[in-house]
């Protein structure tokens, strides 16, 4: 950690979470879904690959995997096959939360900051596991992928929140555990913290975010510590 939390949040009104892989434990679903699909192409996934589509939109994702595996096939419709092979495990199997991610949640939000979700997903699927991961009614804002033109790792999701919330970027938290993501809160003009990093990837994320923590529990006890300023 690089500051102090109490002076890294001073001055700060807002914080945004990011979703999948913060507070649902979605990422292996998607990942799955997204190997069987190239495997029907001959083709696999590297981990090189699998980080850098990695909080982006479907359609984004399948474009970057389609085009660096060298798939001949319309990455849209591939998008839109994992789309719909994504809401019918959601809708059909219980939603995994990631530990300590409604630990997180409160704390900050008992902590007096106004609260918001950004996230990538398209909003059909995102109410499905916001609703059956029982964090639906925390946030007073919710901006999903569907809802811009442009998804991260432009800013366009995270100034949208920003607006609707009524304040500056500058005064805003994201809570991200991509790269994609981290970029799209640092050039929407946010403070940023990674969450549910692993120790190897550390070095890249700590590029592109304020603080960099290995899980959402690290993150609640250096927020434990602190009075809210």
């Amino acid at each position: 950690m690089k500051l102090k939390l109490s002076e890294f949040f001073r001055g700060i009104e807002a914080v945004i979470f990011d979703m999948d892989g913060v507070l649902s434990d979605t990422e292996p679903v998607y990942l799955q879904i997204e190997k069987e699909i190239v495997a029907r192409y001959g083709k696999s996934l590297t981990d090189s690959l699998i980080e850098r589509i990695k909080g982006s939109s479907l359609v984004n994702a399948m474009k970057t995997i389609v085009d660096e595996l060298g798939i001949n096939e319309d990455h849209e419709k591939l998008a839109k096959e994992e789309e719909n092979a994504f809401r019918n495990y959601i809708i059909n199997n219980p939603v995994p939360v990631v530990p300590c991610a409604q630990e997180l949640v409160e704390t900050v939000k008992s902590s007096g900051y106004r609260i918001a979700l950004a996230t990538s997903t398209a909003s059909d699927n995102a109410m499905v596991i916001l609703s059956k991961t029982g964090f639906k009614d925390y946030f007073e804002v919710i901006i999903t992928g569907d809802k811009v033109q442009k998804t991260k790792p432009a800013p366009d999701i995270y100034l949208k929140c920003a607006q609707l919330l009524n304040v500056e970027p500058r005064f805003c938290v994201a809570i991200e555990d991509s790269i994609n993501g981290c970029k799209a809160a640092k050039n929407a003009g946010m403070k940023v913290i990674a969450v549910n990093v692993a120790e190897k990837s550390r070095r890249e994320f700590e590029e592109v975010a304020d603080e960099v923590f290995t899980s959402n529990c690290e993150l609640v006890d250096e927020l434990k510590e602190k009075p809210r300023v």
